[in-house]
This record gives structure tokens, C-alpha cells and sequence, in this order.
């Protein structure tokens, strides 16, 4: 079945992040999104398999525009994994305008990203010993630089901030 102009044509990565970033909500808030998305949609029912069906190489049913940004609106700011995604695609890149203060010392904070440069450098070295990266491994590898990716874009941000209130003081 062909799309419609306002579906989303299927692809892996925009499937694969939309996950991650249900995965990254349901870690940091402790909640499980998908009633939320399933209400935004309009699903009524079984929402997961419902839900899964979007997000199926293999459906007839395409995700369409509307539904990714009602996706993006229940997940707040793990939509970021959904818009780098699709930025990364199209040779882009997204940066929140305005990111939640992290309540972590800025000490706290780098060691949170020196353990996840040691988490990348252990995984890597990890994956290279037989030679080749198996998808198992690359996909923790894309896990690990998501995170860093965004603890560094909070850093940066805050880093930023405190520049900003000197300057102006």
C-alpha cells in the first residue's frame, strides 16, 4: 500500500527513535506513556498493539504527521530523540531552545558524562575485540551516544546560562 501525502513514509529510524524515546520517558518519569499517546491518538481499545501497528515496517497503516506531533507533545522533552533522529537523517541537527534546568550540580553533571564517555569507550572496546560490531552492539553503541548526546546538550545549556546571568551581572 502506497502513502497517502500525509503519511510518513515507514523507515526504521523514525520507528526505532519514536521507541527509544517512549523507552527514555518511561525511565525518567517512572510512567508508562503509552495511555497518554494512545488518548492523544484517538485509540480505543488495545492501545499497544494498536500503537505497535504504527510503527510496523510491514502495515498497512502509516504514522502521519498530525499523530507524530501529538506523539511528540505527550513525551515532552524525550521528543528530542525523535527530532534528532529525523534531523540526523536529513544532514541536520536539533537543539532545544529551552531545556529543563538539571537539578545536578554542575560537578554531578560532568561525572554523569565522564561515566557515559567510559560506558562508550568500554562498549566500543568491547565490540572491536572480535573485529566487528554486531547489530546487538551497535544499537547499545547509538543507546550510549543518545544519552550523552543529551546530558551534553544540558550541560552546554546551563553552561550557557550561567555565562549569560555573569555577563549580565
Amino acid at each position: 500500500m502506497r502513502p497517502i501525502a500525509r503519511d510518513i513514509p515507514k523507515h526504521d529510524f523514525l520507528y526505532d527513535a519514536i521507541k527509544s524515546a517512549i523507552s527514555s520517558f518511561r525511565q525518567r518519569t517512572g510512567v508508562n506513556p503509552i495511555p497518554q499517546i494512545g488518548e492523544a491518538l484517538g485509540i480505543r481499545g488495545a492501545i499497544q498493539p494498536q500503537l505497535w501497528r504504527l510503527f510496523d515496517l510491514y502495515s498497512d497503516r502509516f504514522l502521519r504527521a498530525d499523530e507524530l506531533v501529538l506523539i511528540c507533545e505527550v513525551l515532552g522533552p524525550d521528543s528530542q530523540i525523535i527530532l534528532d533522529s529525523l534531523c540526523r537523517e536529513l544532514g541536520f541537527s536539533c537543539v532545544a531552545e529551552m531545556l529543563a534546568p538539571s537539578s545536578l550540580s554542575f560537578e554531578s553533571q560532568l561525572l554523569t558524562l565522564s561515566a557515559l564517555v567510559g560506558s562508550l569507550s568500554s562498549d566500543y572496546l568491547q565490540a572491536i575485540s572480535d573485529d566487528d560490531f554486531s547489530l546487538k552492539e551497535l544499537k547499545n553503541h547509538q543507546k550510549i551516544l543518545r544519552s550523552l548526546r543529551g546530558q551534553l546538550t544540558i550541560y552546554e545549556a546551563e553552561i550557557n546560562d550561567a555565562l549569560r546571568s555573569r555577563l549580565e551581572s
